[in-house]
């Protein structure tokens, strides 16, 4: 006889098992995209740098142009190549050095030898000089960075004219005015003194080369960079698509008693799982009194019920970033003095960008959108004296602006890109964003919404429209507007029922339970615990109603009462439930069928066993499933790899509710993590169990 103790403890190996398969498989998965250090040639083919050459070429006449790289990062971080090294090379190596030539069209690039130790034991193959390299990135060619001192000899010699960057490089989560003040300050402090790395660039030609003249290349480059090509384009649609998608599941996430930075850590999720190397900028997560200001990125408050969240944050993503912000109420719908506040300043924001036209000047399209403004503000009901007075101050702020030069800032390689309009008007090719501020100054309050807009041929592609933005939206999003829930029910005694409901992958989970079923809840990434602490899945009875629902109340609910938890609530509504008994199907045999004791007690080929034995031989039989489920647990490591990929292809989860006599029922909407037939001492009842999608 096996004790509860043993019982116990294999039943906690089992779920041990599972825990090891399902960890596995999610690394297996994730690896790849957990940090992604793209090549030029990984982002856009040679000929769209060599494109970029040649306009700096034609631009520079017979002067050269010298571009330094980044160096190696300072510690166990990974490599990023600074903002005009890539857009005129794509080369992604430290250290390195490009010299375009105006005069004879050519370009060089001088790259760190090969090491043995560092390609072939540490990092892995990084590019080389040679002429297998100069063809993989479309330059003329690839030499030793050591060559580079007698390349500059030879061209201070014939006395020609050097372009370079004078301003200070940019990096990850940077713009070109950043460093550029971090370092003019460093050189103006006088315990400090330092020069940029440019600036000391700077000075070492001068003294390789006394008499050469040396200009400034970065208004030439940052005038290149200010039209956007074609791929440029796809790639910062990319990055805004990610950057809507991480503002969604922040969303889905929000409740009162969160941090500012637990709803950023969602977005950060949702970045990596997309390949994003970073974020383009510090998260401005602001709630409550802290959306006033404009950057504020402490990110340590807690959100309370009846403040509103301002969610500004984007990914870096291919070298390309996005700038989008939405705001939203922290319990899932706005309150009537928050939907005034809000509604309001939308209309506002709406009549500015519905204003936007290709070839209109920034200042026509303000009073355009003015006379817009003032129809709104005349139409309006309002309520609150200072919601109206702070609306009626952003309209004549909007009106002071007679020589406007910008609605907003370019968005590029840099999250305030470089370059400007290059033109009076709104031309083809520009992406920028608009982001009007309005406050309530006697609340400290503030609110502000931001969009990525493209100026196309016929006029503007607001590229984050798919982003919430109507109370509607955000608040069907939150979870408050209810939807039909799909039904799966769970016939008794048969094998199985399996259908996919789309979109039920969707955010974390909500659970209503009824008729003594565990409590249980889901954590912050969506991962579901429950009431049984092997496996964290939710024992509940053959006839009892589960429901993931998109109420935001998170609570659990059995007979009445409410048992506080830390569950969120999905997007979506799924009810499973008992159905009326029907004709029983196959069982689902595991590996030990054959020991398995029907409900008779009567082993195949053998004579009915006496009551008086029936005892020990249900329980006999108990082992046996113990056994078989450890033999399917570890059959389940052995496949996770395959179960994990097959699982992550699928485009929408499948949800199935098991039955097999005394065996436990496995309900799984979403990740198919790997779980083992765990063995239960309650007959014909089923479990539940809820994992996020890969």
């Amino acid at each position: 006889m096996m004790t509860k103790t043993a019982q116990a403890r294999i039943n906690h190996m089992i779920g041990r098992w599972v825990i090891i398969a399902t960890v596995v498989a999610g690394l297996w998965v994730a690896a790849p995209r957990a940090q992604p250090v793209f090549r030029g040639s990984e982002i856009f083919p040679p000929e769209e740098f060599a494109a970029r050459r040649a306009k700096v070429m034609a631009q520079i006449g017979d002067a050269v142009a010298i571009v330094l790289g980044a160096t190696e990062p300072p510690g166990e971080m990974p490599f990023r190549q600074n903002s005009q090294f890539f857009y005129l090379t794509g080369v992604v190596e430290p250290r390195a050095v490009a010299v375009i030539d105006g005069r004879t069209k050519q370009t060089t690039v001088f790259l760190q030898p090969s090491d043995a130790r560092r390609d072939g034991s540490m990092f892995g193959p990084a590019l080389a000089p040679g002429a297998e390299t100069a063809k993989a990135i479309g330059v003329d060619v690839v030499l030793p960075r050591e060559a580079f001192t007698k390349g500059i000899t030879a061209l201070a010699a014939d006395r020609r004219v050097f372009f370079t960057p004078f301003a200070a490089e940019v990096l990850g989560s940077q713009s070109q005015g950043d460093p550029t003040r971090l370092w003019r300050a460093n050189k103006q402090d006088p315990w400090d003194g330092r020069d940029s790395r440019e600036g000391a660039f700077i000075e070492k030609l001068k003294a390789a080369a006394p008499q050469a003249e040396i200009k400034d290349l970065d208004p030439i480059v940052n005038a290149l960079r200010a039209v956007k090509s074609a791929r440029e384009i796809a790639l910062l649609r990319e990055a805004t698509r990610i950057a809507g998608d991480g503002i969604i599941a922040a969303m889905r996430h929000t409740r009162a008693g969160l941090h500012e930075y637990e709803l950023q850590a969602e977005a950060e999720y949702v970045f990596k799982k997309a390949g994003a190397l970073g974020a383009a900028y510090f998260a401005l997560v602001a709630t409550g009194e802290n959306t006033y200001y404009t950057h504020y990125h402490r990110n340590t408050a807690v959100l309370k019920a009846g403040d509103l969240v301002q969610f500004d944050y984007a990914p870096d993503y291919k070298y390309y970033q996005s700038d989008v912000t939405r705001v939203f109420p922290v319990t899932g719908t706005f309150t009537p003095r928050q939907r005034e506040l809000y509604e309001i300043y939308l209309k506002l924001y709406q009549a500015l960008m519905t204003s936007i036209a290709v070839h209109k000047t920034p200042s026509e399209v303000i009073a355009t959108a003015v006379v817009k403004m003032d129809a709104i503000m005349a139409s309006y009901h309002f309520t609150d004296d200072r919601i109206k007075a702070a609306a009626a101050k952003m309209v004549e702020d909007f009106r002071a602006r007679k020589e406007a030069r910008a609605l907003g800032h370019n968005v590029g390689l840099e999250v305030h890109d470089v370059g400007g309009l290059q033109a009076p008007t709104f031309e083809p090719g520009r992406v920028f964003t608009i982001e009007p501020q309005l406050r309530v100054e006697q609340e400290h309050l503030g609110i502000r919404l931001e969009d990525m807009i493209l100026i196309t041929e016929t006029g503007y592609e607001n590229l984050s429209q798919s982003v919430p933005i109507e109370v509607a939206d955000i608040e069907k999003v939150m979870g408050s507007a209810t939807i039909a829930p799909p039904v799966i029910t769970a016939p008794k005694g048969s094998a199985s029922v399996e259908q996919t409901v789309p979109g039920a992958q969707a955010g974390p989970t909500l659970v209503e339970s009824f008729e003594g079923m565990g409590a249980g809840f889901s954590g912050p990434q969506g991962e579901f615990f429950g009431n049984n602490p092997s496996d964290n899945s939710l024992a509940v009875g053959p006839d009892h109603v589960v429901q993931i629902v998109n109420s935001r109340t998170d609570i659990f609910t059995k007979k009445g009462k409410k048992f506080p938890t830390g569950g969120k609530a999905d997007s979506r509504r799924i009810s499973v439930r008992s159905a009326s008994p029907v004709s029983p199907g196959p069982r689902r045999p595991c590996s030990n069928h054959r020991h398995r004791l029907p409900p008779n007690g009567r082993r195949p080929g053998k004579p009915p066993i006496a009551h008086a034995s029936r005892g020990a031989s249900v329980r006999r039989s108990r082992m046996d499933r113990t056994r078989c489920a450890t033999r399917s647990a570890r059959a389940a490591i052995r496949s996770a790899r395959t179960i994990a990929t097959s699982s992550c292809a699928r485009s929408s989860p499948t949800i199935r509710v098991q039955r097999s006599g005394p065996t436990a029922t496995t309900y799984r909407p979403a990740r198919a993590t790997i779980a083992s037939r765990r063995p239960s001492s309650r007959r014909s009842t089923p479990a539940l169990r809820i994992a996020r999608r890969c």
